[in-house]
């Protein structure tokens, strides 16, 4: 071969192999030029996510101000409570002027509407379907008349209150449990600073009964005997203290003798006195003995719940029970022991209720 030819070959495959590193060298930009790209697209992303978070916040501070409670629904969950807890849970007749105040104006009107006084009774609107005549409780478990509810009925009373110390827990504890009953408050305890814990008593779905205004034995039954003027003139009383806490929409007219129907003389002149003045009074057919003499006086929650089912299955029929419970500063051991008595209850397939 000559010396032309051979150079000539050597050109070809010089310039095949140099067509081939240019096109890697090709290939090789255009793969770093869209990295280039993607990586800035990926930067100018970025930026743009914290940019729009900042204005957002920078939004959000400058405008917290101007949000009402209504414009969102766990802040207005939470004012709900508050007012709740403050007595005052009724938003159905506020005026609402922004459309932000509207927004949830709707759960605000319906809360108002659970959360109302029933009219002439001592007890909401929503616990009326759980509430129940207090005459027709009183002839079940007086064996007046028999019972063919469907349901066994259980109602838990309370009686001494309100004050500041026990009546709370028992309020939590009835609330933890979804459960409600009936208290039976002494008049002079209705003061300035037990007026929240009688508000929520009620707000909470409880029903309040009256214990007298005094609960002085010898006013009320001096010798034994019932004093029907003083009974009748005491239940007024009491009932004029609740009313200048809920207002005169309020009634109560459910009475409890302190001391029981059952102990004293001529008490069915008092009976008949009240009555005339629309009060129906009620005892009870079960008990923890959390007020009993001290020498059989439980002294633990197991005690308690075996003085409350021996108690309540000496009556002839035990579908309804009127359960005397007291809370009372010093019914811290009543208290403690409530849990378990709703619990015996719930086992034993009761129905809670409460008294009108």
């Amino acid at each position: 071969m000559s010396q032309d030819n051979k150079n000539n070959n050597y050109s070809r495959e010089e310039q095949i192999a140099r067509r081939k590193r240019n096109k890697k060298i090709m290939l090789r930009k255009k793969q770093m030029k869209k990295r280039r790209i993607m990586f800035f697209v990926l930067v100018i992303v970025i930026i743009t996510i914290i940019v729009k978070i900042f204005a957002n916040f920078i939004s959000n501070r400058n405008s917290t101000k101007k949000i009402s409670y209504e414009t969102t629904l766990p802040i207005w969950y939470l004012e709900q409570v508050f007012r709740q807890n403050n007595g005052k849970p009724d938003h159905s007749k506020i005026n609402y002027h922004t459309e932000e105040e509207k927004m949830l104006a709707a759960f605000d009107k319906a809360t108002g509407v659970e959360q109302k006084l029933m009219k002439g009774t001592n007890h909401l609107v929503s616990a009326n379907e759980y509430a129940y005549d207090t005459k027709e409780i009183r002839s079940y478990i007086r064996g007046e008349k028999k019972y063919n509810g469907k349901d066994k009925l259980v109602f838990l009373t309370f009686d001494d209150g309100p004050n500041t110390v026990i009546t709370p827990q028992i309020l939590n504890t009835l609330s933890k449990n979804d459960v409600h009953a009936t208290f039976f408050v002494v008049g002079k305890n209705i003061v300035a600073e037990n007026y929240s814990v009688l508000k929520k008593t009620v707000m909470n779905g409880n029903a309040l009964g009256i214990h007298s205004f005094s609960h002085d034995y010898s006013g009320l039954y001096p010798g034994r005997k019932a004093n029907e003027n003083k009974i009748i003139e005491e239940a007024r009383i009491a009932e004029g203290r609740m009313k200048k806490v809920f207002g005169d929409d309020f009634s109560c007219k459910v009475w409890r003798y302190p001391g029981g129907h059952m102990s004293w003389e001529n008490i069915h002149n008092s009976d008949e006195t009240l009555r005339k003045d629309g009060y129906e009074w009620i005892d009870w057919n079960s008990l923890t003995g959390d007020a009993e003499r001290k020498e059989v006086r439980p002294t633990n929650t197991q005690e308690q719940i075996n003085y409350l089912s021996k108690s309540l299955h000496q009556n002839l029929h035990s579908d309804v029970a009127v359960v005397l419970m007291h809370d009372a500063k010093n019914k811290q051991l009543t208290a403690d022991s409530l849990q378990a008595v709703i619990d015996y209850f719930k086992e034993n397939n009761y129905k809670f209720g409460i008294l009108r």
